[in-house]
């Protein structure tokens, strides 16, 4: 039950605000990076939509699979491309996996 509630405050810091200390601390105490929120967003797609920068770098070093959930329709990637972030497509542990998700959505 303790996990559950950690990993529910984990999106949150992520979409409320990318309140970057509180999401360093919940990694620190074990939170799983990809758990995904009722519509299958991760944390990793709210802090991409929120435009977070600071929490997308650091979700991706802790482990953040940078094409989100498989049950969502849209990648946090394919999101900040159709947004123009280009800023959060720069981040370097986004860079290995951008060609092959533009090579998607160019398909």
């Amino acid at each position: 039950m303790l996990l559950l509630i950690v990993n529910f405050y984990f999106c949150l810091s992520c979409f409320l605000g990318g309140y970057l200390d509180c999401l360093q601390l919940l990694v620190q105490y074990g939170a799983d990076v990809n758990v995904p929120d009722i519509k299958a967003q991760t944390p990793l797609t709210m802090a991409v939509k929120n435009h977070h920068i600071k929490c997308v770098h650091a979700l991706l070093i802790a482990g953040a699979n940078a094409n989100g959930d498989a049950r969502s329709l849209c990648s946090p990637l394919y999101i900040a491309a159709m947004n123009g972030y280009k800023d959060i497509l720069e981040v370097r542990s986004f860079l290995p996996q951008i060609r092959v998700t533009l090579l998607c959505i160019m398909v």
